[in-house]
C-alpha cells in the first residue's frame, strides 16, 4: 500500500500536526505501508515565511514533495493559503489511499478533491476543537464539513473531546475513530538530578507558538508580571514567534525588571530537550487545544505541570495527578498554581514522578497499528 500523507507543513517546521505527521511517515514502512509526503516549504504563515533550499533536510527513506504556498485571502485557520502544487501532486502521484491533516487547511480541501477526481478512499485527522465560539462558526464547520469531511471514509479524532465536536457539526459517528497523537518516548529520556546544571532559581518554561491568540502567551506574560517580586524564578519561552516583534517587545518592556524572562526563538530538537531538562515546571496556558503534545513532551521528561483546562489536554493528563488546572485567560490563577508549585518541592517531585508512565500510553509504537487499521477500513469500502 502507498499513502500519500497531505500537510500544509512538514518539519523543520515544529508545530505539533507537523511532527505528527512526519511520525506517521517515519512507522508506517514499518507496517509495510509506503508513505509520501505531499507539503508546502512554509515555515510560518504568521509572519509569512518560507524554507529556504539550505535549511531543507537531505531526502529521508521516503519521499517529500514541498510545494510553493501562496496567500490567497485573509481568511480564518488559514483557510486563504493555497498550493496548487500540492493539488496536482495529490492528484498525479501514485498512490493507494490520501491522509490529509487539518481542519479547514488547503491539504484538505485538495485531498478531498484529488481523491474524489481519482475515486480513491480518504482519510482526514481534523486536528480540530471548538475553539471559541463567534457568530460565523456554526457556518464555517457546516462548510468544512461539506467540503473535506463529508467525502473522507474515516475521520480520525485525536481525543474523545474532538470526536463528540466533529458529531455535533455533523459527521457521521460510524466514521469516527479516535486515535490519539502520540510520542516517540526514546527521544524523551527523564531528566536525572545530575542534568540540570545548579542555579538559584526556578526556571518556568513555555514551549509552543508564540502568540497572543491561541497560545495565552498575553496571559503568561501578565502572571510573570504579578510575580515579579519572586526573584527566585526565571521565565523561558521557548518557539517560533508569531506576532510582530515590535509588539512582543513592547508587552515584554511593561514588565518589572527583576522578571527574568527570555524569549528563545525557534530551537532545534537537540536545543529543545536541553529546555525541557533545564526546567523545573511546565506552563501551558493555551485558550484551546486540539491535543496539547507538549503536554506529553513534558510529562515524559518528568516535569509538573501547570496548563488550561482546555480542549483534549484533561484527556492527556487523566488521573495520572501530574498537572495543575488553571481557566483559560486567568493569569490570577495562572500566578497561584506557578507560586502554588515553586513553594513545594516535594510536590513539584510527586507531579513529575506521575507524568512518564502516564506519557508511556501515548507511544507511537502502540498507535501506529490502529492507525493502518483505518485505512484498511477505508480501503475495504472502495
Amino acid at each position: 500500500m502507498r499513502v500519500l500523507l497531505a500537510a500544509q507543513r512538514f518539519p523543520p517546521a515544529i508545530g505539533g500536526v507537523d511532527r505528527h505527521v512526519q511520525a506517521l511517515a517515519e512507522r508506517l514502512p514499518d507496517e509495510g505501508i509506503e508513505s509520501v509526503v505531499v507539503t508546502t516549504d512554509l515555515r510560518t504563515p504568521r509572519p509569512w515565511a518560507r524554507f529556504s533550499p539550505a535549511e531543507l533536510p537531505p531526502p529521508t527513506r521516503y519521499p517529500v514533495f514541498r510545494h510553493r504556498p501562496y496567500f490567497a485571502l485573509p481568511l480564518p485557520n488559514d483557510l486563504g493559503i493555497v498550493s496548487p502544487g500540492m493539488l496536482r501532486r495529490l492528484g498525479t502521484e501514485p498512490g493507494a489511499l490520501i491522509h490529509a491533516h487539518g481542519f479547514a487547511q488547503f491539504p484538505t480541501w485538495a485531498g478531498a478533491l484529488a481523491a474524489s477526481l481519482r475515486r480513491l478512499p480518504l482519510v482526514v485527522t481534523p486536528h480540530s476543537d471548538p475553539g471559541r465560539p463567534h457568530w460565523g462558526r456554526a457556518g464555517f464547520d457546516a462548510l468544512v464539513r461539506w467540503g473535506t469531511l463529508a467525502p473522507a471514509r474515516r475521520v480520525i479524532a485525536e481525543t474523545e473531546m474532538e470526536r463528540r465536536f466533529l458529531v455535533r457539526i455533523g459527521v457521521p459517528a460510524d466514521r469516527l475513530r479516535v486515535i490519539p497523537g502520540g510520542i516517540d518516548l526514546s527521544r524523551c529520556p527523564p531528566a536525572t538530578p545530575g542534568d540540570r546544571p545548579p542555579t538559584p532559581r526556578l526556571r518556568i518554561l513555555f514551549v509552543g507558538r508564540v502568540d497572543f491568540d491561541q497560545k495565552g502567551i498575553d496571559v503568561l506574560l501578565e502572571a510573570a508580571g504579578r510575580l515579579a517580586r519572586r526573584t527566585d524564578l526565571e521565565w523561558r519561552i521557548v518557539g517560533e514567534i508569531w506576532v510582530p516583534r515590535a509588539e512582543l517587545d513592547d508587552r515584554c518592556s511593561r514588565l518589572s525588571p527583576s522578571v527574568r524572562l527570555t524569549i528563545t526563538g525557534r530551537r532545534s530538537e537537540t536545543e529543545l530537550d536541553a529546555e525541557y531538562r533545564n526546567a523545573d515546571i511546565l506552563v501551558v496556558p493555551s485558550r484551546f487545544e486540539p491535543f496539547g503534545l507538549v503536554l506529553l513532551e513534558g510529562m515524559a521528561r518528568g516535569l509538573p505541570i501547570i496548563a488550561s483546562r482546555v480542549g483534549g489536554m484533561p484527556e492527556l493528563v487523566g488521573e495520572s495527578g501530574s498537572a495543575l488546572w488553571v481557566p483559560p485567560g486567568d493569569p490570577g490563577a495562572l500566578a497561584e498554581a506557578i507560586e502554588r508549585l515553586a513553594d513545594d518541592p516535594a510536590l513539584r517531585r510527586r507531579m513529575g514522578s506521575a507524568g512518564r508512565p502516564r506519557a508511556a500510553a501515548f507511544d507511537w509504537a502502540r498507535r501506529i497499528p490502529e492507525v493502518v487499521s483505518v485505512y484498511r477500513e477505508a480501503l475495504a469500502e472502495s
